[in-house]
């Protein structure tokens, strides 16, 4: 008996830490909510730019000559190396010409122009891109940093699968593991790296890149036909035989080459593929390390309104890789140094799966925590072909958003104050008064009736001042603005984290290796972030910290 009310006690005792846990979540989430409404408002602000049929047909002759080109002159040198030591029989000829023409037929024209060009990200093609429509229709990126408002973007085109389909159970096949993730990535990079390591070599010595590239293309194809086009596994299943036996039977020819001179690509994009997936690893390892480390919005209310510091004049820009949450950077750099600046911006800048970001649709700004702490989070989002030019403005186009932020905040306010007071037009002291007057003569109302009629005078008395709120909170704005344009006049600084990766205690040789000494290197030898950014050495305030892996 007694054991069960103990056992009682404990689920309760459970049962109550799990609902305070909620309930802190979702107090948490209440002060740093995400940017879904930013996202609605800029999702029609870009227009894509139509061509006319003119330009169409000069693109398409354009493409015609570059790539017909270069096929027209293969079959030249097929010939030259398929009969080294002479013809003996001109059927040999015959047979050589049929291979080639079955070739063209079956791999550049019905499997690349009629269904692997179909695959492409708003008109980009290769191996990223169909990656990339993958991670946008599947949950298979390695860093989960994005949010429901990356996919109110312009260019972040997907479709919705029907529960219970074949694409949908393949979806949830691709998700259920991370180890099919790592695999999938792997896979790309395979391919991409054969790119390289055949590009790298002109002319090619041999087809042994190309070929496992089309392998790739295969799988990756196969996926896309399953989960984005949800085509009938029969089709796929054709797909997918029809281009192996071709392919393979091109594998097991090229392979007798490597001896030759075709272990060259072999080893570049062998390295490519070291590098690439060391630093993808170390990456998502310390994101998930900045993730469990970040700090809770209930840490940063009970430091107060002026955050228990010392606040300078000025602005600093916290440059963390969370989309979410209050980084370690940040308590990290207060615990040593009780003093920030009067306004802090959490500037986030995150890659998303698409070929570009509009500059209209780039930055989302929110505010963090109450007015008073002067807290924002922006997110500046780029896709995988757009580059940090040094012209971009980068900071001053943060500012200009922040700023329209800050009207638009206000704007949204007042708009819901003014939907909230609705109430008669004619409603002035006098009637006020008759009412309260009519009410007391009504001796035979109840609890209740006197109940509604004091809510609603006092709602109606609060409502007639909605006007005085809507001018203080425009003053308020103004307030706000001209203490934002003061802060950057007296400086901007950029803090950013200039981080030690370690592996921890007890790590396996191949870790060990792979984060202290190829990765060491890498970050050694590659550019800060400062410097991608192009921020200024004077307003840079670098915070050293170590993470152990």
């Amino acid at each position: 008996m007694a054991e069960r009310v103990e056992a009682s006690v404990t689920d309760g005792e459970s049962t109550i830490e799990e609902r305070d846990r909620e309930l802190m979540r979702e107090f948490e989430e209440g002060l740093d909510q995400p940017m879904d409404e930013e996202a609605d408002m800029l999702k029609d602000m870009h227009r894509e730019k139509s061509f006319s049929m003119l330009m169409l047909l000069r693109l398409s002759f354009q493409s015609l000559g570059i790539v017909y080109g270069d096929l027209g002159t293969s079959p030249l040198y097929v010939f030259y190396n398929t009969f080294p030591d002479g013809i003996d029989d001109s059927e040999d000829v015959i047979g050589a010409l049929s291979l080639i023409i079955y070739s063209l037929l079956l791999i550049p024209l019905i499997k690349y122009v009629f269904i692997v060009c179909k695959a492409n990200d708003n008109g980009q093609g290769g191996t990223l891109a169909i990656y990339s429509l993958l991670c946008r229709h599947a949950n298979v990126n390695l860093i989960p940093n994005q949010q429901r408002s990356d996919e109110d973007l312009t260019t972040y085109s997907r479709t919705s699968v029907a529960e219970g389909s074949f694409a949908a159970k393949t979806k949830k096949w691709l998700e259920s593991r991370h180890s099919k993730k790592r695999a999938l990535l792997v896979i790309v990079l395979i391919g991409t790296c054969m790119m390289i390591g055949d590009g790298i070599l002109t002319p090619a010595i041999s087809g042994t890149a190309v070929v496992i590239v089309m392998l790739v293309t295969t799988l990756l194809m196969v996926l896309t036909m399953l989960v984005v086009w949800r085509c009938h596994w029969i089709l796929v299943l054709i797909f997918a035989l029809l281009s192996l036996v071709v392919e393979l039977s091109y594998f097991s020819a090229v392979l007798l080459k490597i001896n030759e001179g075709g272990w060259v690509p072999l080893i570049i994009a062998a390295f490519s593929l070291l590098v690439m997936f060391v630093w993808n690893y170390v990456t998502v390892k310390k994101y998930e390390f900045e993730v469990h480390s970040r700090v809770s919005m209930s840490w940063i209310l009970g430091l107060g309104p002026s955050l228990g510091l010392v606040r300078v004049p000025g602005i600093g820009l916290v440059h963390t890789e969370l989309a979410s949450g209050v980084p370690h950077i940040f308590s990290h750099f207060i615990t040593n140094l009780p003093a920030i600046h009067s306004v802090v911006v959490f500037v986030c800048v995150k890659n998303l799966p698409v070929y570009t970001v509009p500059e209209e649709e780039r930055f989302l700004v929110k505010r963090i925590g109450p007015k008073t702490f002067r807290m924002f989070r922006c997110v500046a989002r780029y896709g995988y072909k757009d580059l940090h030019r040094k012209d971009d403005r980068f900071e001053d186009k943060l500012f200009e958003n922040l700023f329209s932020f800050i009207q638009n905040e206000t704007m949204m306010e007042s708009d819901s104050n003014y939907s909230n007071s609705v109430y008669p037009v004619n409603y002035t002291q006098e009637s006020r008064d008759e009412l309260i007057s009519n009410n007391n003569n009504n001796h035979d109302s109840n609890d209740n009736n006197m109940v509604m009629f004091s809510s609603m005078v006092d709602y109606m008395d609060t409502m007639s001042f909605s006007q005085n709120n809507t001018v203080e909170e425009e003053e308020e704005e103004e307030d706000e603005l001209e203490f934002l344009k003061t802060c950057k006049e007296s400086g901007v600084v950029h803090i950013m984290g200039n981080t030690v990766v370690k592996a921890r205690k007890g790590s396996l040789l191949p870790k060990k290796i792979a984060i202290d000494y190829v990765y060491a290197f890498l970050a050694k030898i590659c550019r800060e972030n400062s410097a991608i950014l192009h921020v200024p050495h004077e307003t840079l305030l670098n915070v050293w910290q170590v993470y152990c892996l």
